[in-house]
């Protein structure tokens, strides 16, 4: 449970949120509170605010796709002009799919950046399309870290402020993503991106990561390797859909066994969609 005497404080800018919690033991960040009680907040001395901060929104540029941490996943899932671009296309379908439609409207990028939490994790997404990760931190200096640097420093990064996250704007010219879940309300059991560039009957190139196995997460590179520069053709895909170098573990419902079988189904399923081949083609 949450204590009674909580200190809330609502900063008007990122860099007194920051200030905040660096000068103020137990002071936790506090975006759209979806992870308030998984994340042992009963310690918390305080909530530092997020919500007048102005960090909202999708922006394009040139070269680059904006998306700032308190963005939400309704907003992000209807981001604008997502087809325009196959990374920006990849997060709004990972956004639009996750949790239920109310919670949509308070789960942020930032937030799920930082907590990844089983309902709206999107770590296989900003693997895939090379994300970056702009911070506030301990110290209070701005950076900018390449997603995956981030996600293996987060313990020592916890007291840093998310502010935005960036995409390549051009990356790929296709993608695809896919979650398994027994429900659809369900937390996702696995989680697949792929997006690269595809010409004619080719794969120029090609970038997989997933999430599920006993690494959390995995950039699928026998897969990568396999195919990029390959013709496309059903049973080179249906052999790729093997080179799985997931370890899994025992859980309700589901042994390490049927999940590494699930996951090949569905990877060969992932495979096939991003190639463009469809049932009647096979």
């Amino acid at each position: 449970m949450l204590k009674k005497d909580l200190s809330w404080h609502f900063p008007g800018s990122p860099e007194e949120a920051a200030a905040l919690v660096r000068g103020n033991k137990g002071y936790q960040y506090h975006a759209g509170g979806t992870g308030i009680l998984r994340n042992k907040s009963s310690a918390a001395a305080g909530f530092v605010d997020l919500s007048q901060t102005c960090l909202e929104g999708v922006h394009f540029s040139q070269e680059k796709i904006e998306i700032g941490s308190m963005t939400n996943f309704t907003d992000t899932a209807g981001g604008e002009s997502p087809s325009s671009s196959c990374p920006m296309a990849l997060i709004s379908r990972a956004a639009g799919t996750a949790a239920s439609t109310p919670l949509r409207h308070r789960i942020t990028v930032g937030g799920s950046i930082a907590d990844s939490p089983p309902w709206s994790d999107l770590t296989a997404v900003l693997t895939a399309a090379e994300a970056e990760v702009f911070i506030i931190s301990r110290d209070g200096k701005e950076q900018a870290l390449p997603f995956i640097d981030y996600y293996h420093q987060k313990k020592d990064l916890r007291e840093s402020l998310i502010t935005k996250i960036t995409l390549p704007k051009e990356k790929g010219n296709v993608y695809c993503y896919k979650r398994f879940t027994r429900v659809v309300m369900d937390y996702q059991l696995f989680s697949l991106a792929l997006i690269g560039t595809k010409k004619q009957n080719k794969i120029n190139d090609i970038s997989c990561s997933a999430t599920g196995g006993k690494k959390v997460f995995i950039s699928l590179d026998e897969v990568r390797d396999f195919l990029t520069g390959k013709d496309i053709d059903p049973d080179m895909l249906k052999t790729a859909a093997e080179k799985v170098p997931f370890d899994f573990s025992d859980s309700p419902g589901f042994s390490a066994e049927y999940k590494f079988h699930l996951f090949k189904t569905l990877l060969k399923d992932g495979l096939f969609e991003f190639a463009g081949i469809g049932e009647e083609d096979i």
